[in-house]
């Protein structure tokens, strides 16, 4: 999970600092990308060691000789190579460490590494999941009067240098390089491009419209142009009737479950506050005048009048590009079908529009059923008017409803969820423990779906069911006969399994869901049923060893060794 940009080298002055250097990668994310600029001032850039993707690059860590080789010799670095071009007296060697690439990936952004041929040999030749980019020069002329312009070499080292990029242009093959990009002033557009298409929920295409942003309405000539579906944005408008669903509630649950994914914009309003009532980081109050300001001058998304009391609300287009920058989704709910109209009207035709049919499961029970059947029938009649309708009742599952609306809009700013990952192997071969090292490793990051069992707390809580659904056997059964049961198995007349409603929740708290079976024919099944995962077996190398971890397992040795009832 890298990007590794090469590109063919610039003269530039040689470090001053003594011993062999190993660097880390720049924990940057998109800002270790160079921001849009002409092949010249790249140029500048690269060879003064200063603006560009040197800013993003941490401050170096000196090692001596020996630790380097010792390093090497224990594994640490993931790639390393030396300078080229340079008196012996002032080369050094260059690496990255495996702790460092593990440090970027687990703050959630993506190392950027520029390196040396040999070192994406290195990479490929440790089967490391990267995308790799040769970036060459607009041309072999322009890039020998860079050289020339630095005045850092002799023109031996010149030769030298221009003979090594024909060479490298010309071992630029696709077994090695993902993609060739021409440094042009469309150099960086491209590769921005290419982060986009493999991981969009990096960043977005050049061209993507942020919250702001409306479609063009005419041509190059300014001709009309026959209307267009609106370019998706990355906005969230919540509607709900009165006395049916909570529009306010599933907001909050969503910037609760994924504060990283969702965020709730600052609206503005003319109403005349309540007694004791002032402004919030939610609801800020402004005068009608300053909001009609507003609404000429093009700052207002969208607008809308407050059923009760007078007045209006709108949202600030500032205030959904401040969000759509921080890669989350703008959240706004809205009372009522006709200020969702008002909405569309707006700058927001491109948002995702959701419907809340059905209020939260606690409301159900006090009466709001009813409601809540005919509210979703009307929206379910106007298919074209909301991209979702929610009329389910358990949270977890309103929640899924929306992100998968919204994955189907803006992949970008929410991809599809994770892929689960199914551990298979028999009992005893250490699934648990190898799971709990992944779990340890990468916290945060996976997650075991609850399990349904018809198993009861054993008497005085020695045997804890909390982190278990417990179910009558009654409806164990109607489960089993309905399919609801991913995997299942039953032991000492009990049921255990787990539910694809369970493992649907999980994957819609934005986790990786982890399965575990201990018989193969599970997984095999899974697979034959066409459900996507990614599968793993675990096995043991010797069965007497298997036997023996089967017995400690079920007979509780202490030491090691099997208790007396299984002797």
């Amino acid at each position: 999970p890298g990007l590794l940009l090469r590109t063919a080298r610039s003269a530039g002055a040689p470090s001053a600092s003594p011993g062999v250097r190993s660097k880390s990668p720049g924990a940057a994310g998109l800002d270790g990308v160079v921001p849009e600029e002409t092949d010249a001032d790249m140029a500048d850039a690269e060879g003064s060691g200063g603006g560009g993707a040197a800013a993003a690059t941490p401050e170096q860590i000196v090692l001596s000789e020996d630790e380097f080789d010792a390093a090497i010799a224990n594994g640490e670095l993931l790639q390393h190579s030396e300078d080229l071009f340079q008196h012996e007296m002032v080369t050094y060697r260059t690496g990255v460490t495996k702790q460092a690439i593990k440090d970027v990936i687990m703050a959630g952004k993506l190392p950027l590494l520029q390196m040396e041929n040999e070192g994406l040999d290195m990479l490929k030749a440790s089967s490391v999941d990267c995308l790799s980019v040769f970036l060459n020069p607009p041309s072999l002329e322009t890039y020998e009067e860079r050289l020339t312009a630095f005045l850092s070499e002799t023109e031996p080292d010149l030769a030298l240098r221009l003979d090594m990029a024909r060479y490298m242009d010309g071992a630029a093959t696709p077994e090695l390089y993902d993609h060739v990009i021409d440094n042009t002033v469309d150099a960086y557009r491209e590769l921005v491009g290419l982060l986009a298409r493999y991981r969009p929920e990096i960043t977005l295409p050049p061209d993507a419209p942020l919250a702001g942003d409306e479609a063009a309405g005419s041509g190059a000539d300014g001709a009309p142009q026959p209307p267009q579906l609106p370019e998706p944005q990355p906005v969230l408008v919540v509607c709900g009737p009165a006395g049916g669903g909570d529009a306010h509630a599933l907001c909050d649950a969503l910037a609760a479950a994924l504060p990283a994914k969702f965020a709730r914009p600052q609206l503005l309003t003319d109403r005349k506050p309540a007694k004791g009532e002032s402004s919030t980081p939610s609801l800020a109050f402004v005068s009608a005048k300053e909001l009609a300001k507003m609404a000429a001058d093009g700052s207002l998304a969208a607008q809308y009048p407050v059923p009760e009391g007078g007045g209006s609300v709108a949202v600030a287009k500032a205030a959904l590009d401040a969000i759509a920058e921080t890669r989350a989704v703008a959240v706004v709910a809205v009372p009522d079908v006709a200020a969702a109209d008002a909405m569309r009207a707006g700058h927001l035709a491109g948002a995702t529009f959701v419907f809340v049919a059905m209020p939260p499961a606690a409301d159900v029970a006090a009466g709001g059923a009813e409601v809540a059947t005919a509210a979703a029938a009307a929206a379910h009649a106007e298919p074209g008017l909301w991209h979702a309708v929610i009329d389910q009742a358990d949270e977890m599952d309103r929640l899924a409803a929306v992100r998968s609306a919204l994955t189907a809009r803006v992949p970008g700013f929410m991809p599809p969820p994770h892929r689960p990952l199914v551990v298979a192997g028999p009992f005893g071969t250490g699934k648990r423990a190898l799971l709990q090292q992944l779990f340890d490793a990468l916290p945060g990051m996976f997650a075991v779906p609850r399990t349904t069992t018809t198993r009861p707390d054993a008497d005085g809580g020695v045997d804890d069911r909390s982190g278990m659904d417990v179910v009558p056997r009654e409806a164990a059964d109607a489960m089993l006969a309905a399919g609801a049961f991913l995997v299942h198995e039953e032991a000492v007349g009990h049921v255990y399994g787990v539910t694809a409603a369970a493992l649907k929740k999980t994957q819609a708290s934005g986790v990786v869901p982890v399965l575990e079976v201990d018989r193969v024919a599970d997984a095999a099944r899974l697979r034959a049923d066409g459900f996507d995962a990614n599968y793993v077996f675990v096995g043991i190398g010797s069965v007497d060893e298997l036997i023996r971890r089967v017995k400690v397992g079920m007979c509780g040795g202490m030491d090691g060794r099997p208790g007396r009832g299984c002797r």
